[in-house]
């Protein structure tokens, strides 16, 4: 047994917040250990584990102490051959067992799979379009508590090397205006947690993880000339979240297989394969229509409201002014679509909305650029 090699995987506990979190697991010589990325471990130990094949093929193993308090579970392909080569008699017995019973499965189910599995890769080679609607029909259908799943693991990915600002001018700023867009949510949505951080990061970004979870780079709110400006990104970011893009986007880019799991019902290997694709490539890496979908949420979050709903064009031009000296622009700000369409098709909507009371944010923009360069 090699006691140092760790995959990839979590833990369920009554004392973790959702009653889950994600980690690195190992085979101690206690037990099955997982450490979670806040530094709490737990223990699954060999008296009384019980093993248990999940998820599609049982691509997932889940090791359940006594009465099942602690649950550890990894997809790593590895875990249970190395589990069934440990020490420990007993449980090197339930993994060869659990091992023969997955090979049984896998061969019994072989046909059926490995056809849909061809039936959908020829879709997604030969009819993309329609591969990525079944995508999206099925990420629709799913409960959302996937995408607050998704958000957390992949925030707590990341955390680690972000700097989280604590100043009170800056946070009750943020905090003002979150609490008015979300007393204008368009109607015929889901209810989000939506929660907002600043971080230490001079470029000029933001970004929405599934769930409601986001983040905004100092270096955006400390070019940003108003308030409203950044009302206009984060109702744009909201929309993200609205439209579940996020989430679209990893059932869109998990590969086949995974694919087919998503598709009947198989979200825990989801979970276990997206937290490093949310982490990085999802983050602002929406479609051409993602990206309309958004600015138009944000346009009528804004107008409701009561502030400029053409902040987000005023943002994007102050962008595209000050491009040459600012080379990391706003993610979001991309080719999907181009900056002239996006300022035209929000101008749009605008004229057709009609006038509406202004009701200016109490926030001294000023104050709290000065805040950001303290």
């Amino acid at each position: 047994m090699q006691a140092t090699q760790e995959f990839t995987g979590g833990v369920y506990h009554a004392s973790l917040p959702n009653g889950r979190a994600a980690g690195s697991v190992d085979i101690d010589t206690a037990g099955i250990r997982v450490r979670t990325a806040d530094g709490h471990t737990f223990v699954v130990p060999y008296e009384g584990l019980e093993l248990e094949l999940g998820g599609t093929g049982g691509a997932v193993v889940f090791c359940h102490g006594v009465n099942r308090e602690t649950s550890v579970y990894t997809a790593d392909t590895d875990f249970l051959r190395a589990l069934a080569a440990s020490l420990h008699t007993e449980t090197s017995d339930k993994a060869n067992q659990l091992l023969a019973t997955r090979i049984r499965r896998r061969w019994s189910g072989r046909g059926v799979a490995l056809t849909i599995v061809v039936v959908l890769a020829i879709l997604a080679m030969t009819a993309p379009t329609v591969f990525g609607w079944l995508v999206e029909r099925t990420v629709r259908s799913l409960p959302t508590s996937i995408d607050q799943e998704l958000g957390d693991v992949s925030i707590r990915s990341i955390s680690g090397s972000m700097q989280v600002v604590e100043d009170p001018v800056v946070k009750d700023a943020m905090a003002t205006i979150l609490e008015r867009l979300e007393q204008h949510i368009p109607d015929g949505y889901e209810k989000w947690d939506f929660r907002v951080m600043v971080v230490e990061d001079d470029s000029i970004n933001a970004f929405a993880l599934p769930g409601g979870q986001m983040v905004f780079h100092t270096g955006l709110l400390s070019r940003a000339g108003s308030a409203d400006e950044v009302a206009g990104v984060m109702a744009h970011e909201m929309g993200h979240v609205l439209e579940r893009h996020g989430l679209q986007r990893v059932g869109q880019s998990i590969g086949i297989i995974a694919a087919v799991g998503l598709i009947f019902g198989d979200t825990g290997v989801l979970v276990a394969a997206s937290a490093e694709f949310l982490a990085t490539a999802a983050i602002n890496n929406y479609s051409r229509g993602d990206e309309a979908e958004a600015d138009a949420i944000s346009v009528e979050m804004m107008h409701g409201a009561g502030l400029d709903p053409e902040a987000l064009s005023a943002m994007f031009e102050r962008m595209k002014t000050e491009g040459a000296e600012l080379p990391d622009l706003l993610h979001w700000i991309s080719t999907h679509p181009t900056h002239d369409e996006r300022v035209d098709a929000i101008g749009w909507q605008v004229d057709g909305l009609g006038e509406a009371e202004r009701r200016p944010l109490a926030i001294d923009w000023e104050a709290v650029r000065r805040a950001l360069s303290r």
